[in-house]
């Protein structure tokens, strides 16, 4: 569950960078 977090928040800083 922790490493489904982790992955929502890189595709979050991605999705602010794009």
């Amino acid at each position: 569950e922790e490493n489904s977090q982790l992955d929502i928040g890189s595709q979050q800083s991605e999705d602010a960078l794009a």
